[in-house]
């Protein structure tokens, strides 16, 4: 199940949103885009550094990493999204709900990053009973 959970993740990490239903019914967890060109190399190198974290089953440190990112850079959306979505598989609804909310605020309207916020927001309050629109 882990590793089903990991492969998600890094699967969210490096692909075009699907929000295709699992199982239970909810939508999983939405994959992303790559990150911005203009993002700084300081967020892109950190985010790199967690994907790799995370294919080596370490989701602990790979969380550490993009928090010491949102540390480094909090202006970046992509970062406080792939630690959405880490929060998420690891069935942490209600912060992975508050991550990508800050995720949405700062990406610019219509862009890839700000509809895969989105969607984990929906996919989060639906998880804690909530309706998506919340």
């Amino acid at each position: 199940m882990v590793c089903g959970l990991l492969g998600l993740l890094l699967a969210a990490c490096s692909t075009v949103p699907t929000g295709a239903p699992r199982q239970d019914g909810a939508a999983a967890p939405p994959a992303g885009a790559p990150p911005a060109p203009d993002m700084r190399p300081v967020s892109a190198t950190l985010l790199a550094q967690s994907r790799a974290q995370l294919r080596d089953g370490n989701s602990a440190q790979a969380a550490a990493t993009l928090e010491r990112a949102i540390r480094i850079d909090p202006g970046e959306p992509a970062v406080w999204l792939a630690l959405a979505r880490l929060r998420y598989t690891e069935g942490n609804w209600q912060q992975a709900e508050q991550l990508a909310r800050k995720a949405k605020s700062l990406a610019a309207r219509g862009s890839a990053v700000r509809s895969a916020a989105e969607q984990v927001i929906g996919d989060a309050l639906l998880m804690q009973g909530q309706p998506r629109g919340g």
